[in-house]
């Protein structure tokens, strides 16, 4: 399988992992890498599920830090809804931490890649904060407790848009990629949350994109 087009989804991100996007029309074999070779799903769920079971970071979050980490988007048939497959793409972030106030975001995704139907599927390009906008913030909030005292939590939010070519095709679409997220374990040593992304086109899609999800690592 080869996706031939990506298709349109309207939509904002939403505090929720019940997230969606769209990809588009395909058949046949699929093309080469995007930038990289495609860990294997595996790995993504591991790193995913060790960063989800880690505790929220409850300290206020200053200076500046690089997080690294990979965004998976499942891949369901539109008219059965059944699994077809996975994209998964590299994220890199610069964020600014604001301590008690907002902070800034900055970065990208890439080397979007994954199987769908049993073939490889991989897209060429990159997404970008400085084209998107969608907040690109840290959001601190003090969580009074019932022992007496605070906590602080901190949200991540980020929004990365840009160009997207299906390597085989040589076709190409206006993608917007969302995060929404918790940093979490020691001096925010990670962060985790859901996924969205939305596809400039107007050709029906045959493949739907459904709930996703990221993980971020502390370099």
């Amino acid at each position: 399988m080869q996706l031939k087009s990506l298709a349109h989804l309207s939509g904002l991100l939403l505090l929720t992992t019940a997230l969606s996007g769209c990809l588009g029309n395909g058949g046949g074999a699929g093309g080469g890498g995007g930038g990289g070779d495609p860990k294997p799903l595996e790995d993504y769920d591991t790193a995913y599920d060790a960063m989800a079971n880690t505790l929220a970071t409850t300290t206020q979050l200053t200076g500046n830090a690089n997080y690294q980490g990979q965004v998976k988007v499942e891949v369901l048939d539109q008219v059965g809804g059944q699994a077809e497959g996975h994209i998964v793409g590299d994220i890199d972030l610069n964020v600014a931490f604001g301590g008690p106030v907002e902070g800034t975001v900055s970065g990208t995704a890439t080397n979007f890649r994954g199987t769908v139907n049993n073939q490889d599927v991989s897209l060429s390009g990159t997404l970008d904060t400085a084209n998107s906008n969608l907040p690109n913030i840290t959001a601190p909030s003090e969580q009074a407790l019932p022992t007496g005292g605070s906590i602080w939590l901190t949200n991540l939010s980020a929004g990365m848009r840009g160009t997207l070519t299906d390597d085989e095709t040589g076709e190409s679409s206006d993608t917007e990629l969302s995060l929404l997220g918790t940093f979490v374990g020691t001096n925010g040593s990670g962060a985790h949350g859901a996924a969205a992304m939305t596809i400039d086109n107007a050709n029906t899609p045959v493949f739907i994109a459904g709930g996703g999800t990221f993980y971020l690592e502390r370099q």
